[in-house]
């Protein structure tokens, strides 16, 4: 059960650093 969660969460923190990092690249190439 805690290998299950753990999993889940750490494909969590995956995609929002992702989503994040696309944000981020997004925001950039609005500025130029």
């Amino acid at each position: 059960m805690m290998k299950k969660i753990k999993e889940l969460v750490r494909l969590f923190y995956v995609k929002g650093f992702y989503f994040v990092l696309e944000n981020k690249s997004r925001k950039v190439h609005f500025n130029h």
